[in-house]
C-alpha cells in the first residue's frame, strides 16, 4: 500500500509535518506507523561561485567557506557552503534576505606562508535563482601601525559580527594576513 501526499494543498503553509498513519483490518487496529513531510516554501538556486585571492603564485593551494544564513529567520534556514576555486556551488534556499559571508584560505607549500580573505555579500536579496561571485580577486590586505612607533605585524586580522532583522546573533568570521 502507497501513502501519498498532495503537498500542494498546504502551500500556504510550508514546513514539515508529521501523522500517524493507522491501518485497520476488518475494523479492528492492524499496524500504524509515523510518517513525516516537508513542504518548501517558495525557494530558489543560490549559485555560488569563488575567485583566487589577489597575486597567487603558482604552487599555493586555496580552499574555503560561506555561511548562509537566513538574515529574516536564522532558525529556518543557515548553512556551511564549501567554495572551491572554479566550481559551482548551489545551494537551495526560501526566498528572503541572507548573509553569505565565509573566507578564502590560501596555503604556500613553497614559502609556508598562509593568508585568507574574509569574502562575501552580508546582505543578500534573494527573490528568484541568483548567482553570487564572491569575488576574492579584489580582498585588499589589511595593515596596522602606531603611530610615532617602529611597528613590524607579525600577524593582522578582521572580524564581523552580525544580527538578524530581529535582533538574534547570525554570524561571526575571522581572517588573518
Amino acid at each position: 500500500m502507497a501513502l501519498r501526499v498532495d503537498r500542494s494543498k498546504l502551500a500556504a503553509r510550508p514546513g514539515l509535518y508529521t501523522a500517524v498513519v493507522t491501518a485497520r483490518a476488518g475494523g479492528a487496529f492492524a499496524a500504524s506507523t509515523p510518517v513525516t513531510f516537508y513542504v518548501e516554501p517558495p525557494s530558489y538556486d543560490l549559485n555560488l561561485t569563488v575567485t583566487a585571492l589577489p597575486d597567487a603564485a603558482d604552487a599555493v593551494s586555496q580552499w574555503g567557506a560561506a555561511w548562509v544564513i537566513s538574515l529574516d529567520d536564522p532558525t529556518a534556514f543557515s548553512d556551511i557552503v564549501p567554495l572551491d576555486l572554479g566550481e559551482r556551488t548551489t545551494v537551495r534556499v526560501p526566498a528572503g534576505r541572507y548573509s553569505v559571508v565565509g573566507y578564502q584560505f590560501e596555503d604556500n607549500l613553497d614559502t609556508g606562508g598562509t593568508r585568507m580573505g574574509l569574502v562575501g555579500d552580508p546582505d543578500l536579496t534573494v527573490a528568484k535563482d541568483t548567482d553570487l561571485l564572491i569575488d576574492a580577486a579584489t580582498a585588499k590586505q589589511v595593515r596596522g601601525s602606531v603611530d610615532g612607533v617602529a611597528t613590524e605585524a607579525s600577524q593582522i586580522g578582521a572580524t564581523y559580527q552580525q544580527h538578524a532583522r530581529n535582533g538574534q546573533f547570525v554570524s561571526s568570521d575571522f581572517a588573518f594576513a
